[in-house]
C-alpha cells in the first residue's frame, strides 16, 4: 500500500519487501544527497509530485547471513518454565 501511504505526504519512503538491505542503502544515500532512484525496493514521491517505486530488491536466500542482535534483547525477562533458572527467547 506505498501508494496510499505516501499520497498524504507524512510519509517520505516506505521500504517494500525485506527491508535488511534496502534500508540501509537508503538511509546511505539520503545521506550522501545522493538520489534514491538507485535504491531498490523503495517507493516515494519524486520531484513532480507522483509516486514512484524502484525495482524490487530480490529475496535474501540465505536468512542465516543476516546478523542477529542478541545484545538488545533483555535476556532477565525471559525464563524457561519448564525447567528452572534456564533462559528461553523465540526470535519471530
Amino acid at each position: 500500500m506505498a501508494r496510499e501511504v505516501l499520497r498524504d505526504g507524512v510519509v517520505g519512503y516506505v521500504v517494500r519487501g525485506e527491508g535488511e538491505h534496502s534500508f540501509p542503502e537508503l538511509l546511505t544515500c539520503i545521506n550522501a544527497g545522493d538520489m534514491p532512484q538507485k535504491v531498490h525496493g523503495i517507493s516515494f514521491v519524486d520531484a513532480s509530485g507522483a509516486v514512484a517505486s524502484t525495482p524490487d530488491r530480490s529475496l535474501i536466500e540465505d536468512l542465516d547471513m543476516l546478523p542477529v542482535a542478541w545484545d538488545m534483547i533483555d535476556w532477565p525477562l525471559y525464563y524457561y518454565r519448564a525447567k528452572p533458572d534456564s533462559r528461553l527467547a523465540i526470535v519471530s
